[in-house]
């Protein structure tokens, strides 16, 4: 594991172009996002109002009633064809970001230079099999979200504060897009009583679906005809289980750095939290590129930038890095 941390950190150092498939990937899936909150929270608005209306025998015009739990799982379930389908083609964006980084690092392998030109081909030919990673994602993280929300409704009848905490949960595992993203960013924006709660609950869960997933993610970087052997698959689950618990240890840091910054009035209220939330999911998403990279190298283990510390270009020969559009 020594040898292939070092492989992965020297290859990121020398090469900087490794860093745009995740951070791309980020951009569009942030834009996606917000749009999708643009979107939910009128519409779910709207369906609550039409929902909490009564009609009485002695006047026409409806009279509001307070909305009741029915009327929440209703409106839930009338928008969650809109949050899924935002979900999946999340995933989808993010699981090409994986196979566009394998594209790059195959050209460093070949020719010594990374290209944006080798990512296309690779994501066009892979697309059926980036769905279907896609699917798995979404249907492993669909499970689970039933799972805490079928509990969530038991626990409303009765408790109300553990309602808002399982409430949060939901809301964590509901995008299916990395369920390592999904914790980081949650226990970045939650106090420190909510981040043990987090930790209790979600941690457990988020390292169940890194050992499911880890090993699908490394086939994925393989030929459609090969299988990873039992070594690789463990290699790629302790990577994605140590990278996860590195996110919990880093990003709860530089959520509480965010908050702060949010609470200062320097810039205008749409564009301050547009531009600082990009920014810090940016920041949060950015050790992907390692684990993409560390996915590579251990699903081919016979690419010659395995186990090798890539050396310095020497001064007459051409630059490393070349980002050819």
């Amino acid at each position: 594991m020594r040898i292939l941390w070092r492989s992965t950190t020297s290859l990121l150092r020398q090469y900087p172009i490794l860093w745009l498939p995740v951070l791309v990937a980020e951009i569009v899936n942030f834009n996606l996002r917000w749009f999708e909150r643009l979107l939910l929270r009128p519409l779910r608005h709207q369906l609550i109002l039409w929902f909490s209306q009564a009609h009485s025998v002695l006047s026409t015009t409806p009279v509001p009633i307070q909305p009741t739990g029915s009327i929440m799982i209703k409106t839930a379930l009338l928008t969650a064809p809109l949050e899924w389908g935002m979900q999946f083609l999340c995933a989808a964006v993010t699981v090409a970001s994986l196979v566009a980084t394998a594209a790059i690092l195959q050209s460093i392998a070949k020719t010594g230079r990374g290209s944006l030109r080798a990512v296309i081909a690779p994501i066009t030919s892979s697309r059926r099999r980036i769905l279907i990673l896609s699917l798995q994602f979404w249907g492993l993280n669909m499970i689970l979200s039933l799972q805490f929300w079928g509990l969530n409704m038991i626990l409303s009848l009765q408790f109300w504060g553990l309602n808002i905490l399982f409430t949060s949960l939901l809301e964590l595992l509901s995008p299916l897009v990395f369920s390592i993203h999904n914790l980081q960013a949650y226990l970045g924006r939650s106090n420190l009583a909510g981040s043990f709660f987090s930790y209790l609950w979600v941690l457990p869960v988020t390292l169940f679906v890194c050992y499911i997933i880890a090993p699908l993610e490394a086939r994925l970087l393989q030929s459609p005809e090969s299988t990873p052997a039992p070594d690789q698959a463990r290699r790629a689950r302790v990577v994605a289980i140590l990278v996860a618990l590195g996110l919990c240890v880093f990003n709860p840091l530089t959520g509480m750095a965010e908050s702060y910054i949010l609470q200062m009035s320097l810039l205008a209220f749409s564009l301050k939290f547009f531009l600082i939330e990009l920014l810090f999911s940016l920041i949060r998403t950015a050790p992907y590129a390692l684990l993409f990279i560390a996915f590579y190298l251990i699903a081919n283990p016979e690419s010659p930038l395995v186990g090798a510390s890539v050396a310095p270009p020497e001064e007459d020969a051409a630059p490393s890095l070349e980002t050819s559009l």
